[in-house]
């Protein structure tokens, strides 16, 4: 690959990401205001999270996030192993 294709794709891929941060940013300030705006909670007749409910939400983010790097990993060595 080309000093001009990788230019062009670490670009892409940088436009992408900030596309990406700019929508689960929106995203969370959305969810943020319909959780604890009192108004918009009843409008979509959500109940108020409290702290365990978000321990509980956190763990099983970071918990998903850790296993999908794992199979990364795993599924990189694979392909690894498979060419040699």
């Amino acid at each position: 690959m080309g000093r001009i294709s990788r230019s062009r794709s670490s670009h892409c891929e940088k436009l992408q990401n900030t596309a990406l941060w700019w929508v689960l940013g929106g995203a969370l300030v959305f969810l943020a205001f319909v959780l604890y705006l009192p108004v918009l909670r009843h409008l979509f007749r959500f109940s108020i999270l409290h702290p365990i409910d978000l321990a509980i939400c956190l763990t099983a983010g970071v918990f998903s996030i850790f296993w999908f790097e794992q199979l990364k990993i795993l599924h990189k060595r694979k392909l690894a192993s498979t060419s040699h």
